[in-house]
């Protein structure tokens, strides 16, 4: 019995030893892996400048960092021609490493930056040759740098019309839209005068200046693409320029010696000389507010704004084709040409004197027939007229000699 007893605690003694050394000779578990936060950007915080920085922190709670940390930035837009920014940084062996990756983008929108490290967890040595753990964390963002503010902003008036070209410098910004240009009168605010077609329009005409002299002031806000396809930001408004438009010549005098002259009330003064790329785009008022600041705005506002611009764009009338028809000679009313965009209306009843009435074919034609016959008239006593002073220059020539008496009449 006793040596039972024996022979079952030895047995026991044997499997706890047997289970102890199965657990010493157990690989170690692996750890998690490098854990990775990103500390700048922020979660889709919407960054103001194109030059930022990529911040991260990498560490392993029971093991150190090898291998390489590396850093990317890649545009999310679609069609984006932002190429992908990639930097490594060598890994310090140690539980923890910070990384700076700086970062220039030359377009604006949305953006991913991911960060990936890699970790060695603490292990006997004989087991160094276990796979590596990589982890990656990621984070979105948007860059929505405002364009520089446009340069070198000169008007220059037209003499004859006092019209203003306003010109400047081309921004370089590669996803720049188009230009707002906003005009003031004297010291008053500034509105919108209008917009360009796209970036390469640097000048536009404002013909308005010739319906009242005085001084205006000009002001260029560049809009390039913000953080969508939708939005946009704007520049803070270039220098503002200055264009001091007279107002319309005085009629011609006659004066003594024979020469006519005349003065122009209020002389003009422009800023720069004329530009030699003025594109000739004449925009209009709209009703978006003015920009006094770099900011996002909804690019949906300035639709309307390119439509009239391009409306009275200068060649966007018709041009005039000589004589027409419906000229205003030969009748005893007033009369006025009726517009493309309006409808003549049918007479309602006899037309009384100084009515005013529309210009048709039918009067057109009796005033081309009476003209005919004033002109025929005009030849017919003329060649009379001719005939006559030629034939009292003959007799006076040659004198006219007597009948002889055979041969007067009896």
């Amino acid at each position: 019995m006793k040596t039972f007893a024996r022979l079952r605690g030895l047995a026991a003694a044997a499997t706890i030893l047997t289970v102890a050394g199965a657990g010493a000779l157990a690989p170690p578990a692996l750890a998690a892996g490098p854990s990775i936060t990103i500390i700048r950007p922020g979660d889709d915080q919407q960054l103001p400048t194109e030059s930022f920085a990529v911040e991260a922190l990498a560490s392993m709670s029971d093991g150190v960092l090898v291998g390489k940390i590396k850093v990317s930035v890649v545009p999310l837009d679609a069609n984006s021609p932002q190429a992908p920014a990639n930097g490594e940084f060598t890994a310090n062996e140690r539980a923890e490493q910070r990384v700076t990756f700086p970062v220039t983008v030359d377009y604006n929108g949305h953006y991913k930056a991911l960060v990936t490290a890699t970790g060695r967890d603490n292990r006997p040595p004989l087991l160094e040759d276990r796979e590596l753990e990589n982890r990656t964390a990621t984070r979105d963002f948007f860059v929505v740098a405002p364009p520089a503010p446009p340069s070198n902003v000169r008007p220059v008036i037209d003499k004859e019309s006092r019209a203003v070209t306003l010109s400047w410098n081309a921004n370089t910004e590669k996803d720049l839209l188009f230009y707002v240009v906003q005009r003031a009168k004297g010291d008053g605010p500034f509105s919108p005068l209008g917009k360009t077609d796209g970036p390469g329009d640097t000048s536009i005409i404002d013909p308005s200046t010739a319906e009242a002299a005085g001084e205006y002031r000009y002001q260029v806000v560049a809009v390039r693409k913000g953080a969508t396809s939708g939005e946009g930001v704007n520049s803070d408004p270039s220098p503002v320029a200055t264009a001091s438009v007279p107002g319309p010549p005085a009629p011609a005098t006659t004066v003594p010696g024979g020469t006519t002259g005349g003065t122009t009330p209020g002389g003009g003064t422009t800023a720069g000389s004329t530009p030699s790329n003025a594109t000739g785009t004449t925009l209009s008022p709209n009703s978006p507010g003015a920009l006094k600041r770099s900011g996002t705005l909804d690019l949906s506002g300035f639709s309307s704004m390119k439509n009239q611009a391009r409306r009275s764009a200068p060649g966007s009338q018709a041009p005039d084709t000589g004589f027409t028809e419906t000229l205003p000679f030969g009748s005893t009313n007033t009369t006025r040409l009726v517009g493309e965009d309006e409808q003549a209306a049918p007479p309602s009843g006899p037309e009384e004197e100084g009515e005013v009435r529309e210009l048709g074919a039918e009067d057109a034609s009796n005033d081309r027939q009476q003209s005919a016959a004033f002109l025929a008239a005009g030849l017919l006593a003329t060649v009379l007229l001719m005939h006559l002073l030629w034939i009292k220059g003959e007799v006076a020539r040659e004198p006219l000699e007597a009948v002889p008496p055979e041969l007067a009449p009896e």
